[in-house]
């Protein structure tokens, strides 16, 4: 847990993303990024997290762990928060 307290914005739908990103998972990654608006907390580092930052579009970290979250999933939420009709998006195949 981060320590950060937070409530999830109705406004905006998820996005969803179920994708290998490195071959040497043997499991697929399934990921939901929600907005959320922070109402509280103190940060703590833990084993997953060492730091928090908020960052413009333009200042995107180039040490991400990619593992976790990837620029182009970073550059999709930008464009959520933008979009007022935003519509969940997801990137995975349904096959019968």
């Amino acid at each position: 847990m981060s320590g950060i307290c937070t409530l999830t914005s109705k406004k905006k739908k998820p996005f969803i993303n179920e994708k290998k990103f490195f071959e040497h998972y043997a499991y697929g990654v399934c990921k939901i990024f929600v907005l959320c608006n922070v109402i509280g907390g103190k940060f703590t580092e833990n084993i997953e997290t060492t730091e928090i930052k908020y960052f413009s579009l333009d200042e995107i970290p180039d040490n991400l762990a990619e593992e976790k979250s990837n620029v182009e999933q970073i550059r999709m939420c930008f464009k959520a928060i933008e979009d007022e009709n935003w519509q969940t998006q997801f990137d995975w195949k349904i096959t019968t």
